[in-house]
């Protein structure tokens, strides 16, 4: 594992516009669940499709509104109180440093604006607050949370009476981080994803520019992912303990 993580070390070091994509597993360890690995069967047990709650404000179904906040709602709390870890801190290190253009995440948490990262794209959205799907009001999360509290399910608008929501997307929206996300991994020369199975079709789409513009893919995740066979450097362990290893080789070319 040392000579990959020396060969990942290299490539991000050497790197002329690197850019990093990471999904959940860069956050389990600051207490948040991710959805796909062995141990949560999160997306498997919650069946999450059938929970997304844009169909409800389709087609009319309260059903699915109801099943977002008592199923999916309460995974999302320890997200809203949760501290960064190492892994961000490692991103906002080498984006300080200049080898870093941004970081693409698929993460709603805002761990690494905690952490200090500056360019960060989130296409899935975020919990610093929500809106009514009806007519658009913004929202403080405190006022969702309160609602949720005082077992108002779902949160209402008092200006329309519309349904309240965390800005978070819902049905594989495209966002406009998700564009520039998009772009700029076009033009990177390394995309390194960490903790990420790279699953999901818009995030194959951000992975699939990066490669078709001449990038190389340096993946580091605990499960394997479907462009394995076309990274340059594929390190399958616990995120953490890679990180540690890699900063500190990283920090052997200064």
């Amino acid at each position: 594992m040392m000579e990959k993580i020396r060969r990942a070390a290299e490539l991000i070091y050497f790197s002329k516009n690197a850019v990093a994509l990471t999904g959940a597993g860069v956050s389990t360890e600051s207490g948040i669940p991710d959805f796909r690995s062995p141990k949560s069967l999160l997306w498997e047990r919650i069946h999450a499709y059938q929970f997304m709650p844009m169909e409800a404000y389709t087609d009319g179904k309260f059903d699915y509104i109801e099943m977002f906040y008592r199923f999916w709602f309460p995974l999302l709390f320890p997200m809203i109180s949760s501290r960064p870890n190492i892994n961000h801190y490692f991103l906002r290190d080498i984006e300080k440093r200049g080898l870093l253009s941004g970081v693409i995440t698929q993460n709603t948490d805002g761990l690494h604006q905690k952490a200090g990262s500056e360019k960060v794209f989130e296409v899935h959205g975020n919990l610093e607050g929500g809106h009514c799907f009806g007519c658009g009001e913004g929202c403080g999360m405190e006022q969702i949370l309160s609602e949720i509290e005082s077992l108002k399910i779902p949160p209402i608008c008092q200006k329309c009476g519309g349904i309240l929501g965390p800005n978070i997307v819902f049905a594989f929206e495209r966002t406009e981080d998700y564009d520039q996300g998009l772009k700029l991994a076009e033009g990177a020369d390394i995309l390194l994803t960490m903790g990420s199975s790279l699953l999901v079709d818009h995030v194959k789409e951000v992975v699939m520019g990066c490669v078709g513009g001449g990038g190389r893919l340096v993946i580091i995740n605990a499960q394997p992912t479907p462009f394995d066979d076309v990274a340059e450097v594929v390190i399958r362990e616990r995120l953490s303990i890679v990180i540690r290893t890699l900063w500190d080789t990283i920090e052997g070319y200064f």
